[in-house]
């Protein structure tokens, strides 16, 4: 299952929008997988429950494609619904922000074996019940002096691009990222959003080229430092990992940035160091779409734990059975069944 923890640990981070400026902070991922066809579409639907001291307060809602550079918005009070459709089949973010709670996010699969016959899924969230994720200082949550010399024209291009990526409209979404770099080339989420296309079309050089111009704009760019620790892992593992550990510096809880790490001190067989890491993911968030537990499964397997790393796979694969790595998973717990035996 080597390979397939491998692609688990290689996932790319999209672009984010300002907190400051847009209402809340999401990531989104893009990843090389198999897309729906037209005729497999579903709708995703349900309520937010909000926490008692928040009640009457506006929630934004987004859904993040981890696919496609892809996301929606929707803006509710109060015990209202959200509703997406038109959806491909594949692994989402769905994510909400009410101000003073902080981000909740939680990850779906969609496809048939969470939908009924109509092809509607329903999923509540329960913001009542887990706590919210705090946005770090520094990082997004306050206007910057950057920021604010990033001509409205300029956002108003990265707008429309993602208007278009919501309508599967790729070549479009990038022209009008290309017009906002043209317009103003500090916008470090603009670059790091076309790097994100360009990786999910399979060109890496390119996607390095952008993401470097991101973190070059801005040294705190979160995203694109998950980027390039990405894409320079397989040619150069040590600088990966500085990129990780920077990226940790700047969001301590971050259940992605812990889960890179955790990898990247796995390739510098640093196992107890990512052993904490993928642990730590796992505290903050279980349910995160890095998948955390395939990392400390295959710490446990390097050391020979096989039991432990049955123990984590098992309970994988029973959370996460629509996952594409759910199959070589069930395939590793068989083999380490007949080794314990």
């Amino acid at each position: 299952m080597g390979a397939s923890e491998s692609k688990a640990g290689a996932r790319l981070a999209g672009a984010r929008f300002d907190l400051a400026v847009r209402g809340v902070a999401l990531l989104t991922l893009a990843v090389s997988l198999a897309a729906s066809t037209k005729d497999n579409l579903y709708e995703l639907r349900g309520k937010v429950y909000f926490p008692s001291e928040r009640v009457g307060r506006l929630a934004m809602v987004r859904l993040s494609g981890a696919s496609t550079p892809y996301y929606k918005n929707a803006a509710l009070f109060n015990k209202g619904s959200y509703h997406f459709k038109n959806l491909p089949a594949g692994p989402y973010i769905l994510s909400a922000w009410v101000r003073g709670y902080g981000i909740y996010e939680q990850d779906v699969t969609i496809g048939p074996k969470l939908a009924d016959k109509s092809g509607h899924i329903d999923l509540d969230l329960r913001l009542d019940q887990n706590k919210g994720r705090p946005v770090q200082p520094g990082t997004g949550a306050m206007i910057s002096v950057r920021q604010l010399s990033i001509p409205q024209k300029a956002r108003d291009e990265y707008a429309k691009a993602y208007q278009a990526f919501s309508k599967n409209n790729e070549a479009a979404g990038v022209e009008h990222l290309e017009k906002a770099v043209s317009i103003a080339p500090q916008y470090s989420e603009a670059w790091n959003t076309l790097g994100t296309v360009y990786h999910h079309r399979g060109d890496d050089a390119t996607a390095l080229q952008y993401f470097r111009e991101s973190l070059k704009q801005n040294p705190q760019q979160f995203d694109a430092l998950i980027n390039l620790g990405i894409i320079v892992r397989q040619s150069n593992p040590p600088e990966a990992l500085d990129y990780y550990q920077q990226a940790v510096k700047l969001r301590p809880e971050d259940p992605y940035a812990l889960t890179q790490l955790g990898w990247g001190y796995f390739d510098a067989k640093r196992l107890n160091e990512a052993q904490d890491a993928f642990e730590h993911a796992i505290r903050v968030n279980a349910n995160h779409i890095s998948r955390p537990q395939l990392g400390l499964a295959t710490v446990f397997r390097e050391r020979s734990d096989f039991a432990r790393e049955r123990e984590v796979l098992e309970g994988y694969v029973k959370q996460h059975p629509d996952d594409p790595e759910a199959t070589p998973a069930r395939a590793r717990i068989a083999q380490l069944a007949r080794v314990l035996e």
